[in-house]
């Protein structure tokens, strides 16, 4: 299994904390956010890791290097970071692989258990809270299976997406495929969850609600809130 991890991104609604460094550099408590992510890889025991790098990639590099713990470290560099999605980021990282993947983006902070859970089911599953928050990736689930994902759906829905999903080798290629025909039509501001709607239609991906504490930093306010993440759940 490869992870990959977008890390691309201005953070622009987290300025000025984001104007020298990438929002996956900010410090909560004492570790980096993509510190935070790379530990709960390694514990989860994955050891291949592939971070999409644009905005301020220099820092990046400079402070994860090629390896970190168990981890070897691989980067693919984004030249469209400003104007695309997180979709165009996993697009780049997908082109060379051909295994399993769990991919992320580089600012949710949540468990180690939550990870080594999800790494250790087959197939394809997306990691979900039961808690409905503001402007987030909520889903429609069917029994037990993630049937529609995103931020302005109708009528009911029953979680949040957190921001973690694994593929199967089988289901990996053919997101890749539906990404590939959206980049070569110039759709480069697009969300990574738009070809696994359209998946979910022929593919079952498993809905898994997890039991601890997250967070997602999009802005200075989510950044604040974040250290009580860490306090509680992380090491």
């Amino acid at each position: 299994m490869k992870a990959i991890i977008c890390a691309a991104g201005e953070g622009k609604r987290l300025r000025p904390y984001t104007n020298e460094i990438p929002k996956c550099l900010l410090n909560v408590g004492n570790k980096t956010i993509i510190e935070y992510i790379l530990n709960n890889i390694s514990e989860a025991g994955i050891k291949d890791v592939l971070i999409v790098v644009g905005y301020k990639k220099e820092a990046i590099v400079n402070k994860i290097g090629n390896k970190y713990k168990n981890c070897k470290i691989n980067y693919v560099i984004s030249e469209e970071y400003s104007k695309a999605d997180n979709m165009h980021s996993l697009w780049l990282a997908m082109k060379n692989v051909d295994e399993e993947i769990i991919f992320f983006n580089a600012d949710i902070l949540f468990s180690a258990n939550t990870l080594k859970e999800m790494a250790n089911k087959n197939g394809n599953v997306i990691a979900i809270a039961s808690e409905i928050k503001k402007d987030s990736m909520k889903v429609k689930i069917k029994n037990g299976f993630v049937k529609e994902l995103g931020k302005n759906l109708g009528g009911e829905v029953q979680g949040d997406a957190i921001g973690i999903y694994k593929l199967s080798k089988k289901t990996a290629r053919n997101y890749f495929d539906i990404a590939n025909e959206i980049v070569l039509r110039g759709e480069l501001n697009t969300s990574f969850v738009h070809p696994i709607n359209e998946l979910a239609t022929s593919f079952n991906f498993q809905s898994f609600m997890i039991r601890d504490k997250w967070a997602e930093i999009d802005s200075i306010e989510d950044y604040k809130k974040a250290k009580d993440v860490v306090r509680e759940i992380l090491n």
